[in-house]
């Protein structure tokens, strides 16, 4: 910052002076490349349907042509991505997502049978693609629930993947961040923040407590401000001391810039970082290695599914008003069934799923301790 403003905002917001001075313009050199990663995926194999069970025989022969496991073609019946890129093999957001409700009851063209009815035959049905994440909502928060059939966990909103944050997130060693002045491009005191998002969401670590930059920080994108810096930071000009806005407005650049690790402040030698996923009422699941896992960076997950379980229960319908559940099944794939209102005992037309998300069998509840895995 320049020299003429130092004595005058110390003097106005009330600065202490033990808190470290704010230094005279501090030119920084640009930080070259940015940290990111893809999630690559492989194409999967053919699926293999679930071997029969006695009573409940699978009929191949009824399976119609349709979604081909080894490209994962989106022939779901939904416009959108593929979510199994052949070209690619990125899986993006919750393509192939379907309601459980379209399951349940029949509507969506993966989960269609010939008949209503049941026989010792088990049910017709057809293979028409596959079905990569099933949308519900949970019965005792409302919070709406993402299950990933196959797959990463689908990413929050602005993420590469579910582990990598926005780049204002992310740590690198030896780079810390601070903030330039938004008329000049010149530093304003000493880098304050390990990551870009550290150094705006704490502003007043060098403007002062009577900055109020802590409390009207709102938001923190990447990108240059008026041609400087790697990211700018918007804060609430109604909150924000009337000196600063006056002086440089409400938007800063911040820059990135070489630190020693271990030495200078906020220059640590490992990622302190925790990054979590945002709150927004929303949870999700994958399906792995025979159980439903959720993400340690979610803290929207309840304390009951906070390890890996068996069995998901959820509910569905207009408002919330039909109870399901979904069970792994014992050869890593998955089961989805309604569920009695009343008793909670699995009800109506039980559907078996593969890994790929391809149905394999449709059946009654006399059936589906043939289908759970074996218990310990």
């Amino acid at each position: 910052m320049g020299n003429r403003y130092v004595e005058d905002l110390r003097r106005i917001i009330g600065i202490d002076p033990n808190q470290g001075k704010l230094n005279a313009a501090i030119g920084r050199s640009s930080i070259a490349g940015k940290r990111g990663m893809g999630y690559i995926n492989s194409k999967t194999g053919g699926a293999q349907a679930m071997s029969g069970v006695p009573g409940q025989t699978l009929l191949p022969s009824d399976r119609g042509e349709g979604g081909d496991a080894a490209t994962g073609e989106n022939n779901s019946g939904k416009e959108g991505t593929n979510p199994n890129d052949p070209q690619t093999g990125i899986f993006t957001s919750a393509d192939n997502a379907v309601d459980a409700e379209d399951i349940i009851d029949g509507n969506n063209i993966n989960s269609k049978v010939s008949s209503p009815q049941i026989t010792n035959s088990g049910l017709k049905y057809t293979n028409n693609g596959t079905i990569n994440t099933i949308e519900a909502v949970d019965c005792d928060t409302g919070d709406d629930i993402d299950i990933r059939i196959r797959g990463p966990f689908v990413p929050p909103e602005g993420w590469e993947d579910a582990d990598t944050p926005p780049a204002a997130y992310q740590w690198q060693l030896g780079v810390s961040y601070g903030f330039l002045d938004p008329n000049t491009g010149s530093g304003i005191g000493a880098q304050n923040g390990e990551t870009a998002y550290e150094c705006a969401s704490n502003g007043n670590r060098i403007f002062g407590a009577g900055a109020k930059l802590d409390e009207a920080f709102q938001s923190i994108e990447e990108g240059s401000y008026n041609g400087y810096g790697d990211f700018y930071a918007t804060y609430d000009p109604l909150i924000l001391n009337p000196v600063i806005v006056a002086t440089y407005g409400n938007i800063f650049p911040i820059d990135g810039d070489t630190c020693s690790p271990g030495v200078d402040a906020y220059c640590p030698t490992e990622d302190p970082t925790d990054v979590k996923w945002p709150a927004d009422n929303k949870y999700n699941f994958k399906l792995e290695n025979g159980q439903f896992i959720t993400s340690d960076r979610d803290d929207d997950v309840p304390l009951k599914y906070k390890e890996g379980v068996s069995k998901v229960d959820f509910c569905f319908g207009a408002g919330g008003s039909r109870k399901g559940a979904v069970e792994v099944t014992k050869d890593n794939g998955y089961m989805i069934y309604e569920k009695d209102g009343v008793t909670d005992a699995p009800t109506g037309i039980i559907r078996a799923y593969d890994g790929s998300g391809q149905m394999t069998a449709a059946f009654d509840s006399t059936a589906i301790n043939s289908y759970r895995p074996a218990s310990d």
